[in-house]
């Protein structure tokens, strides 16, 4: 399993496996300094009219999310997502409340951490499991600071 679920404490109704994979696959594709990785979460993760949706902003759409990483990497040297616990609000468990973790790190090797809260909506289409919705809530006073200090 990927990094970011390896500890992960899971809801007690069964998580299936492809919607693990699916959140896998975000975090491992958001974590990685890929110039293409808005295209890989346009193409690979969410629906055709997907939002993702964080504090900078609201990206919605295959275009809008495929353009969203453009900025990513821009101050930061690496980024580690580690989910700590999903809750489930439907018995498909498809409706998901992830609480995590994120550490940053700027070109100077400097850190900050943060928690996280996020939605997570999956369903199904003719493409497989994609998600329809990831909105992520943080404070982002410690990554402000970062990206400011170098």
């Amino acid at each position: 399993m990927d990094t970011a679920l390896k500890n992960t404490s899971w809801p007690f109704i069964v998580i299936s496996d492809d919607v693990k994979g699916l959140i896998a696959k975000f975090f491992a594709i958001v974590d990685l300094p890929d110039p293409n990785s808005g295209n890989k979460l346009a193409g690979e993760i969410f629906t055709e009219f997907g939002v993702m949706a964080a504090a900078t902003g609201k990206s919605i759409g295959f275009e809008a999310i495929s353009k969203s990483r453009e900025r990513a990497w821009e101050s930061i040297k690496s980024r580690r997502h580690q989910v700590i616990k999903v809750y489930a609000s439907d018995a498909e468990g498809q409706d998901l409340m992830l609480i995590g973790r994120l550490v940053a790190v700027a070109g100077s090797g400097k850190e900050a951490e943060v928690s996280f809260t996020a939605r997570i909506v999956i369903e199904w289409t003719i493409s497989g499991l994609r998600i329809k919705l990831y909105e992520v809530w943080c404070d982002q006073t410690p990554l402000k600071n970062l990206v400011e200090q170098g």
